[in-house]
Formats: C-alpha cells, structure tokens, sequence
C-alpha cells in the first residue's frame, strides 16, 4: 500500500490512531520533509539513505509495529536515572555517618552526660577526645552504683562559646552548673575528657578504701561524674569529707587532698600515747646516754658518775602537748617536739662525791605510721 500523495506516517511509531485524519478528508496534509522525493524511489520498512549532507532520518511502514532503532533520547533518559540513584544513594550513605557523628558541640556533651545518666560508660569514653589513664572505676557497673546514690537528671544546654559549653543538670538533690570542654575530632564534636584526673603523689598501697562500695588501693583512678562515698576501715584514719562531688568539667574542682586519708583524733590519742610511753621508757634507763632517747649527759672531765644515782626527767604530759603537723601519708606523721631534759646523778671527782643537777634543750620530731591501724613510732 502506498501513501496518498502530499501524506506521509513519518514520526509515528505504528500505524496512526482511528482518531487521526480519514482518507479524503479535507484538512491539509502535513509537508513531507523531503518534498522533492518521489514516491516511486521510497522503500517502506528501510531506512532512507540520505543524500549528501542531509541528517539521517527514519520511516516506518505503514502499520509497522515498532522502529528500527531507540530513539537518542530515551538512552538520555537512562543515564539522568542512573546518576540520580547514584546521588539518592551517596545521600543515604552521608547521611548514616552523619548520623554517627556529633554535629555540634553542645549535643557532643548532651550525649555524654546521658551516657553518663543511662549507664553506658563505653560510650561516655567513646564521646571523648582523649583516652583516660586510668579507667579502673570507669565501668557500667560504677556508673550503676552511681545512679543508686545520686542519679544524673534534668539535663539543659545552657550556652556555647567557642570549644566550651555550658550546661546544668542534678545530681541526686545537688543542682550543678558546669562547662564542659570540646574539641572537633573529624567531621563532628567530642568533649574533652571523659573522666576527671586526680593525684595525690602519695603511696596507698598499705591502705584500703572504697569509692561506692568499689576497693581502691592506691592513687585515685579516673573518675566519671558522680557523688562518691569513700569509706575506710583503720580507726586511726579519716578523709576529709565522707563524700566528694566530682563532674569532670571545668567548674566545679575537686582537690586531690580530698581523697587523701589523714590522722583523725583517735589517730591523734594513739600517737601521743606512743610518744609518751616511749619518753617514760627512755627517762627510766639509768644511763648517761639512754639509746634511742636523745638523752646525753657528758660528766666534767675527770669524773666518774654513779649510774644507780641518775635519774632523767622530763615535764609532765609532754606528750600531750604534742601536735602532730604532716599530714596527707599516714606513713609518716610528724611533728616537732621542743622541750627542757634534766638529769640528776652523783659524780666522784677528785675522790669526792657531790650531786649534780644538769638541763639542757632538746628537740623530739617523732614520726608514726599509721597504715597498720595502730600508732607505730618509726623516728624521733
């Protein structure tokens, strides 16, 4: 079948719909795109071969059912698609590491402070820039114990300024206003320290104490923000406060001291009766030079003294008298004593017996240790 004169199909890609123009019909024919194409030399079903320097160009045959080739802008349409998946799933991918991150500084210490709140004391130490020292008591089950004496609530951003951020919250009845710093690590915010560092330049290792029930048997560990209960058992020994309030922030501080355990007054009374029955001990010695009192008595030259005759004295409760004036190492107690020591002895000079009467200054420094529970005199 050929076409009527002055019609072609040509841009359809079948045969035209029922509602196209009828045969005969009276509307005008749509121009041919090669007017002076006879019809005779058009073959239906092939492409056209298209003369010099016209664009190619295809046919169909009439009630073809499909072209001979894809038309360039469908494979347009491919690679749009492809690239926008690849841009949706590039958007999906960043936004599960920025769902990792910690976008700001202020949720970089709200997140901390629930960790620290709900237990979780992996995260708190992941949330942190550095790594503690010592992470003995930064565990779940301290964290634990924590919440059981002073739970962490009501947790409020309050300001940011540059790497620090200020916030308040509750801790058990205790409400605290703290600031915290952080630094950016990557793409996001972590805070600074995890844990508060302490050090008491002391030797613990003879003493044992309990922090929330946990033992501690040296330096002070890291610890997470929290009320702490120290306890001891030597009756000679005490801290300065029975609980201490840490936070790790920048605000609230907390002295290394007050960890430290210290002579309480029994420790005092124990002490000074040492020291006295040891001047008793050293008093009672009938000697020039009692060993181990300090005691010395040097004779006029060419005398001999009557040792059943001495007898050395001291003042009354010169013990009591004493003070002690070191403290923070209950291993050694000290403070210094000054005082008069008199001896009275007989002396044969000459081949005659007189008495004598001597005084004379002398400083005690005795030094206890404590750690035993019992007041043992290692110097004076």
């Amino acid at each position: 079948m050929t076409n009527p004169p002055g019609h072609s199909w040509q841009g359809h890609n079948g045969p035209p719909a029922p509602s196209g123009p009828q045969w005969g019909s009276q509307q005008t024919p749509a121009p041919s795109p090669h007017p002076h194409q006879p019809y005779g030399n058009q073959t239906y079903g092939h492409p056209h071969q298209p003369q010099h320097g016209q664009p190619p160009y295809q046919t169909t045959a009439h009630g073809a059912g499909a072209p001979t080739a894809a038309p360039p802008r469908k494979r347009r349409g491919l690679i749009i698609g492809l690239v926008a998946g690849g841009l949706a799933l590039l958007m999906i991918a960043l936004g599960a590491v920025w769902v990792l991150v910690v976008a700001t500084p202020e949720k970089a210490v709200m997140d901390y402070l629930s960790a620290i709140r709900d237990g979780d004391a992996q995260r708190a130490i992941s949330l942190a820039k550095t790594t503690p020292k010592d992470a003995r008591l930064l565990t779940d089950e301290v964290l634990a114990k924590n919440k059981e004496v002073a739970p962490i609530s009501d947790v409020r951003h309050i300001s940011t300024r540059h790497n620090k951020v200020t916030v308040s919250y509750t801790m058990g009845e205790t409400p605290i206003t703290e600031t915290y710093m952080v630094d950016r690590v990557g793409l996001g915010w972590k805070v600074y320290d995890a844990a508060a560092s302490f050090s008491s330049g002391k030797d613990r290792s003879k003493i044992n104490f309990t922090m929330n029930g946990f033992a501690v048997s040296d330096n002070i560990p890291d610890l997470f923000p929290g009320l702490y209960t120290l306890e001891q058992d030597n009756p000679l020994l005490t801290f300065p406060e029975d609980q201490v309030l840490v936070t790790a922030g920048l605000t609230v501080n907390v002295d290394p001291s007050t960890f430290t355990l210290s002579h309480n007054e029994a420790g005092v009374t124990a002490m000074r009766t040492e020291l006295e029955a040891q001047l008793a001990k050293c008093t009672s010695v009938k000697s020039v030079a009692p060993e181990n009192c300090r005691l010395v008595y040097e004779p006029p030259p060419g005398a001999t003294v009557d040792t059943e005759t001495i007898r050395w004295s001291l003042p009354r409760n010169l013990a009591q008298r004493w003070q002690p004036e070191t403290k923070n190492n209950p291993a050694e107690v000290s403070g210094t004593l000054l005082t008069v020591a008199e001896i009275r002895a007989e002396i044969v000079i000459a081949g005659r017996r007189q008495e004598v009467q001597h005084r004379f200054p002398i400083a005690y420094t005795p030094t206890f240790d404590l750690t035993s529970g019992k007041a043992v005199l290692t110097a004076w």
